[in-house]
């Protein structure tokens, strides 16, 4: 998982490096940590909260995080299966992302129907490298999984936590049961 695989130049090869591009992360990008202003006409300001695991990581340990928490991690009942973002929605939500964490290569929509493309290359090229992108997160999800699944089992009995209620275990033993799904979707060579 953590070294790149052997790829020939390309699109696949810039993806990955890309992915595996350490980065500041706000790593606990759940839905009690997005705030929203409405105005009047039902639109704002989206504000992050919550940086207290902020730091640099892989992009892609970040983004993966990001879907998996989608999943009802809050009230510690995830579906995966059924809650765990589709492909088509990671893939818009990278191909959004680009367009803003990397905005010198003029990602634009791709005249092939593709989600988007490199404005100085071939509009396959940006297609390869979002599915590449794609699949790299999504092998990050690993990662998250177990990194708050160990997060949780250190705070078991930890009486400064302030946050007696919460059942460090049972959020341990969700997330190991997301590793275990996402590794099973990953053998399975779904993504």
């Amino acid at each position: 998982l953590w070294e790149p695989p052997e790829l020939p130049p390309g699109p696949a090869a810039d993806a990955v490096a890309f992915a595996r591009g350490v980065v500041p992360c706000h790593m606990d990008m759940q839905s009690l940590n997005i705030l929203r202003r409405v105005d009047g006409d039902g639109e704002g300001p989206v504000h992050l909260i919550d940086f207290e695991y902020a730091g640099y990581n892989r992009r892609a340990v970040d983004l993966a995080n990001t879907f998996c928490e989608c999943c009802d991690m809050n009230n510690l009942r995830p579906d995966y299966a059924r809650e765990y973002p589709e492909t088509a929605a990671r893939t818009r939500f990278l191909s959004d992302y680009l367009a803003v964490a990397d905005p010198d290569r003029r990602w634009q929509p791709s005249r092939n129907g593709g989600p988007l493309h490199d404005g100085d290359d071939d509009p396959a090229y940006g297609d390869a490298f979002l599915c590449a992108l794609t699949e790299d997160v999504e092998r990050h999800t690993l990662v998250s999984h177990v990194a708050w699944a160990a997060w949780a089992l250190c705070k078991c009995g930890d009486d400064k936590n302030g946050v007696e209620d919460f059942d460090y275990v049972k959020y341990a033993r969700i997330r190991m049961e997301g590793y275990e799904w996402a590794s099973g979707r990953l053998r399975a060579g779904r993504n």
